[in-house]
């Protein structure tokens, strides 16, 4: 049994979907890694997120999964730049727990049958609403399974080939 299992329901923390482009992955770290947003039509939506939170951060276009932040604090709106292409006004202070380059970052094609939305027969059709767009709670099941995945890829990790092109992809696509 995980210790979280053991909290009471109020002291859990969630998991959230993070998106990031191969640039604004970039861009978050060389900034300091301690403040990630979102656009500014997901304030409602991000109102759910609280301190302790682990957003799960995947890679579009590359389609892997490349780190794990824990948030140290509320939402709040900021229009400084961070990112070149958007501004992402709202915004999280975070903790870096796992930052894994594009090269180690796991491929969603490792989660085929491990994930409630990405079953043995799933195709791309069945799980990619699942990583469209963020911020999206996970449930407890496939945000543990995922951090594991995450962990232990940063403990051992696995170089695979990236395309450029995917790397270098609008987050306007």
């Amino acid at each position: 049994m995980c210790i979280r299992d053991s909290l009471p329901v109020a002291m859990r923390m969630n998991y959230w979907l993070h998106l990031f482009t191969g640039t604004t992955w970039q861009e978050f770290q060389a900034a300091g890694g301690r403040v990630t947003g979102f656009r500014e039509h997901n304030w409602k939506r991000a109102s759910g997120i609280r301190p302790g939170d682990i957003f799960l951060c995947y890679l579009v276009g590359v389609k892997r999964w490349v780190g794990l932040l824990e948030v140290t604090g509320n939402r709040y709106r900021d229009d400084s730049p961070v990112w070149g292409e958007e501004v992402f006004p709202v915004r999280f202070p975070v903790q870096p727990l796992v930052i894994l380059p594009a090269e180690h970052g796991i491929p969603m094609s490792d989660f085929r049958g491990k994930l409630t939305f990405y079953t043995s027969d799933g195709s791309t059709s069945k799980w990619s609403g699942w990583v469209r767009s963020s911020p999206t709670k996970y449930s407890q099941v496939d945000g543990d399974t995922i951090a594991e995945a995450i962990r232990l890829a940063e403990k051992n990790p696995v170089t695979r080939p990236v395309d450029p092109r995917q790397l270098t992809r609008s987050s306007n696509l």
